[in-house]
C-alpha cells in the first residue's frame, strides 16, 4: 500500500510529489488547564470609523476588532489627546499576527477607543491582550498598565503566553467618558502582531470565564465553609507531612494538570521530603458551583518555608514562569463527599525532573476526546518542536488543542496524545535539540521526557507509533533527533525546517562537531534502508525568508536518490511566518495518523491512502 497526500491541498496550495521508487516516505504532526478562548460570545466588532464601542451592562468591554495601526514609534502615540486618523485600521487579533509585519521587523502601535458602563466603576478590571509577537507594553489613558518580553536594547520575546494586566484604579472612565488604549509591539523575525485573544477590558468574571475556561454558578450556603475546612486540611496535613491524611482528602479518581492520585501523592511527598514545614497558602477568591454540580474553589496559591517563598519543587532549576497569574488554581470537589476531584483537563502543562538536565523541564499535553472514557484504551503519540526563540507554551497560543479536536471531530485524524517539548534552557538559551555545552536536550528527550510520557498517560510505546515533527529550527530537530532515534520513531515532519543548517547552540567547537548532523548533509551518507524505515511529510512556503523552501527541495531531491518516495507540500506566497506554519498543521496530522495505520516498522509507510 502507499499512502498518498493527493486531494488534501486548499485551494491555492500546490503539492510537490516526487516518486522514483517502491517505498513511500510522508508524514508530519505537530496546555495546561488553562485552555484560551479567542472569541468572546456577546460582544461585537467595532465598526470602521466609530471611535468608541460600547459594552454590556456590568460585564465589561471587547476589542477584538478594528484597531488603529502604524509601523513607527514615538511616545505620544500613547496619549488620548493624539490624533490617529491618518492610521490605517487593521483586524486584531489577527492568526499569524498583522500582515503588515511580514514582511519588516518593526515596531507598530495599535490604537482603539472604548467605554465601559458606570455599573462596572467598583469592580476590578483586567486587559485582556491575547497573544502578542514579541514584545509589548500597553497604555491606557497615556498610563502603562503592563508590558511583556523587551524591547531593543534589551529585545526579548514573550511570545509564547497570554497578557493579563491588573488595571491600577483611578485609570479608567466610565459611562460616557471614553477611554484611549495604545499598544507598542515589537515584531522581530518573521510575522508579528497581535496573534490571538480574546482582547478586552473585562470584570474578574469574564476572566474567569474566558481565559481559564471556567464558568462559576452561585451556589447557597454562605462562606462555603466545609470547602475551606477541606482545603486548610490539606495545607495542615502537608506541613505535618502527613501523606495519609492529605491523600484522605483526594477523590481515587483525581486527576488534575496530568497528576492522577498516585502520581498527585508522590509530588506531595517529594515537596515535603525536600522542605520539612512548608507553608501551603491558599487565598481562596471564590467558591461556585459548575454546570454538572461541582464545586469549584478559585484560589491564589503560594509556597513558603518561613516567610521565605520557594518554589512547589524546591531544589530543581525552574524555568521563567509566565502567563494569566500562573498561581491562580481552581480547585474542584465532589458536592457530596467534598473530596477534592481535579480538573480533569485534556490539554495542560507538565514537566519532567530530568536528571540529565539537572532542570524541571516543561512540556505540554494533549489528550484525546476519549482518554477518560475508554481507561484501557492506549493512543499513538506526536510530538512537537518549536521554533527558535520559542518554548512549548507557544502552541497554547495558537489554539494547538483545539485544532486538533477540531481534526478528531471531524474524523480527519484519529485520537492521538501530542506533547509540545521545551527546546530551551532554563537560561532561556535554543537547544536546537541536540547534545551541546548548552545541555544535554537530546539525551534528556530520549532518556527522561520521553519515559515519564510513556509510564504517566497511556501512550503505545513502539516507534511506528511514535512520531516527531517541529516548524523552522524544530523541523531541523525533527531530522536530528528523529534519525538519531531509531528505537523511538517512526515518522519525521518538517515545517519550513531548517534542513541545511547544523544545531547552532553551543560553543563554536560544538557548532563545528555537530556540522555532520546537518539534515542535508546527513541524507547523502544515511543507508537507503535506514532511511526508507521512516514516513516523512516535507512542507515549506515557496518564499521563506530563510530560502527553506529550497533546503526543503534538496532534501526531497536526496531522499528521491535513494528510492525514497517523498510527499512534499511547497506553499505558494508562503514566507516564515505563522500565516504559512498553521495551515501546514492539518495535512501533517493527518499524514502522521495515517502513518499510524499504514506503517511497516522495516520499510516505512508503503499504503496509498488518499486524504
Amino acid at each position: 500500500m502507499r499512502i498518498n497526500a493527493q486531494g488534501s491541498a486548499e485551494p491555492g496550495v500546490s503539492r510537490v510529489s516526487t516518486v522514483t521508487g517502491p517505498i513511500w516516505i510522508a508524514l508530519m504532526g505537530g496546555v495546561r488547564e488553562l485552555a484560551l478562548t479567542a472569541i468572546l460570545l456577546g460582544l461585537f466588532m467595532a465598526l470602521v470609523g466609530v471611535p468608541a464601542r460600547s459594552a454590556e451592562p456590568a460585564t465589561g468591554v471587547g476589542l477584538d476588532g478594528y484597531w488603529r495601526f502604524v509601523i513607527d514609534d514615538d511616545p505620544s502615540f500613547a496619549d488620548s489627546s493624539y490624533d490617529d486618523s491618518g492610521w490605517v485600521e487593521v483586524l486584531a487579533p489577527e492568526d499569524g499576527g498583522q500582515y503588515e509585519l511580514d514582511a519588516v521587523d518593526a515596531i507598530a502601535w495599535f490604537r482603539q477607543t472604548f467605554t465601559l458602563p458606570e455599573a462596572t466603576a467598583d469592580e476590578p478590571m483586567w486587559a485582556s491582550m491575547g497573544i502578542i509577537d514579541d514584545a509589548d507594553e500597553v497604555y491606557i489613558n497615556g498610563i502603562l498598565i503592563g508590558a511583556s518580553g523587551g524591547f531593543p536594547p534589551n529585545a526579548q520575546t514573550a511570545f509564547f503566553h497570554h497578557r493579563l494586566y491588573a488595571i491600577p484604579d483611578g485609570i479608567l472612565n466610565f459611562g460616557r467618558e471614553p477611554n484611549l488604549i495604545a499598544v507598542r509591539v515589537r515584531d522581530s523575525g518573521g510575522g508579528g502582531g497581535i496573534a490571538r485573544g480574546p482582547l478586552g477590558v473585562f470584570t474578574r468574571d469574564e476572566v474567569r470565564r474566558e481565559l481559564y475556561g471556567v464558568a462559576l454558578l452561585p451556589v447557597g450556603g454562605g462562606d462555603h465553609k466545609d470547602v475551606r475546612e477541606v482545603i486548610e486540611s490539606q495545607a495542615a496535613a502537608l506541613k505535618a507531612g502527613d501523606l495519609d491524611a492529605y491523600t484522605a482528602t483526594l477523590d481515587p479518581g483525581f486527576f488534575h494538570a496530568g497528576h492522577s492520585l498516585d502520581r498527585q501523592v508522590a509530588r506531595m511527598d517529594r515537596v515535603t521530603d525536600l522542605h520539612p514545614g512548608i507553608d501551603r497558602v491558599d487565598e481562596i477568591l471564590e467558591i461556585g458551583e459548575t454546570s454538572d454540580g461541582l464545586l469549584v474553589a478559585e484560589v491564589r496559591r503560594t509556597w513558603s518555608d518561613g516567610g521565605t517563598a520557594v518554589a512547589e519543587e524546591p531544589g530543581i532549576a525552574h524555568a521563567p514562569q509566565t502567563g494569566p497569574d500562573v498561581s491562580l488554581q481552581f480547585l474542584y470537589f465532589d458536592a457530596e463527599t467534598l473530596l477534592e476531584v481535579g480538573d480533569r483537563s485534556r490539554f495542560f502543562r507538565d514537566f519532567v525532573n530530568s536528571d540529565v538536565s539537572n532542570a524541571r523541564r516543561e512540556f505540554d499535553v494533549f489528550l484525546p476526546p476519549s482518554y477518560f472514557d475508554n481507561p484501557t484504551r492506549r493512543y499513538p503519540t506526536v510530538y512537537v518542536l518549536h521554533g527558535a526563540g520559542g518554548r512549548n507554551r507557544q502552541w497554547e497560543g495558537v489554539d494547538l488543542d483545539k485544532r486538533i479536536e477540531r481534526l478528531i471531530g471531524e474524523g480527519f485524524v484519529e485520537e492521538m496524545i501530542v506533547v509540545t517539548p521545551s527546546g530551551r534552557t532554563v537560561n532561556e538559551q535554543d537547544t536546537w535539540y541536540a547534545n551541546t555545552s548548552v545541555e544535554q536536550w537530546r539525551t534528556m528527550f530520549f532518556e527522561d521526557l520521553i519515559p515519564q510520557v510513556d509510564a504517566t498517560y497511556r501512550t503505545i510505546d513502539d516507534r511506528t507509533q511514535r512520531g516527531l515533527t517541529g516548524w523552522s529550527m524544530g523541523g531541523q530537530g525533527a531530522f536530528t533527533a528523529g534519525w538519531a532515534g531509531q528505537h523511538l520513531f517512526g515518522s519525521i515532519a518538517s515545517l519550513s525546517g531548517a534542513l541545511d543548517f547544523p544545531p547552532l547552540a553551543g560553543s563554536a567547537s560544538d557548532i563545528a562537531i555537530n556540522a555532520a548532523e546537518t539534515p542535508n548533509v546527513q541524507v547523502t551518507y544515511r543507508d537507503p534502508l535506514f532511511l526508507r524505515s521512516y514516513c516523512y511529510w516535507l512542507y515549506a512556503g515557496e518564499e521563506d525568508d530563510y530560502a527553506f523552501d529550497e533546503a526543503t527541495r534538496v532534501m526531497m531531491a536526496e531522499l528521491a536518490a535513494k528510492s525514497v518516495i517523498v510527499e512534499a507540500e511547497i506553499r505558494p506566497g508562503g514566507r516564515h511566518n505563522g500565516h504559512t506554519e498553521l495551515p501546514g498543521l492539518t495535512p501533517a496530522f493527518r499524514l502522521h495518523s495515517l502513518a499510524f495505520d499504514a506503517h511497516d516498522d522495516l520499510l516505512g509507510c508503503q499504503a496509498t491512502v488518499p486524504l
